[in-house]
């Protein structure tokens, strides 16, 4: 399926979601921080340097049109907006 995102104007993390040229709802990201950190070897140890992608992981949560929660979490954007198109079609007539 092929999915167009549009960054939103003032919303920084906020992509719309269209499909077939209609906007079909909209996906937040949520950025989380790793809770396996071994800080206290990182403090001890000034060489070792921790990566932005061991640290730091994203979480993206949809938002059907109109106001139709996605339940769940999605790993990537991609997988949001199919959920977001699932939902629609679920809810058809």
């Amino acid at each position: 399926m092929k999915f167009k995102f549009v960054k939103h104007p003032h919303i920084s993390l906020r992509r719309y979601v269209w499909y077939n040229k209609i906007c079909i709802g909209y996906v937040d990201q949520k950025i989380r921080e790793n809770k396996n950190i071994d800080w206290s070897s990182l403090r001890t140890d000034k060489t070792k340097v921790l990566k932005a992608e061991e640290r730091w992981y994203s979480l993206f949560s949809a938002m059907a049109y109109p106001s139709v929660p996605v339940p769940g979490d999605h790993e990537s954007k991609e997988a949001a907006a199919e959920a977001i198109l699932f939902k629609h079609l679920e809810n058809a007539p």
